[in-house]
């Protein structure tokens, strides 16, 4: 079973790709898929950090149960998070709400892509967590890459 720093590294691995994929907007749905994977990795670390016993399965076996875990343990994370998950599932099979779509730039702007879903969502990912983990410094390279990140994107998206 991975372990919190199994996690915290996928996390930190994920953000480097981010980086790299943020320097053409043409990528724009895979920045989103796979900042939603180094937020969910962040969550499946704070399950193993946090070590709250009313969380029975510490490796959340599908999204389901994971969804379950942080809309009744952790909601203000679940309000960060929910936004980015559905953006990937948008860039994954290009469907939102029963509607199908020709490309993921026809959902969301590039725009929302930076300031939304990177800025707004996912570092609000990370500051929940920090925030519940008492401003432990586990996550500071978290966030120098997530620093990194968001340059490289305003960089590209502006």
């Amino acid at each position: 079973m991975p372990t919190a720093e199994d996690h915290l590294a996928l996390t930190r691995h994920n953000l480097q790709v981010l980086r790299h994929l943020s320097t053409d907007k043409q990528y724009s749905d895979w920045v989103v898929i796979v900042a939603a994977y180094a937020a969910l990795h962040v969550l499946e670390a704070l399950i193993f950090l946090k070590d709250d016993k009313r969380i029975r399965d510490k490796h959340c076996s599908d999204h389901g149960a994971r969804e379950d875990v942080f809309k009744n343990i952790y909601p203000t994370i679940w309000k960060k998070y929910r936004p980015l998950f559905s953006a990937s599932k948008v860039a994954r099979y290009l469907k939102i709400e029963g509607e199908q779509g020709q490309t993921f730039r026809g959902y969301y702007s590039d725009d929302f892509v930076c300031d939304k879903l990177f800025k707004k969502y996912f570092h609000g990912v990370i500051s929940q967590v920090k925030t519940i983990l008492n401003g432990s410094d586990v996550l500071s390279d978290i966030e120098v890459e997530f620093e990194k990140c968001k340059s490289s994107l305003e960089k590209t998206y502006r």
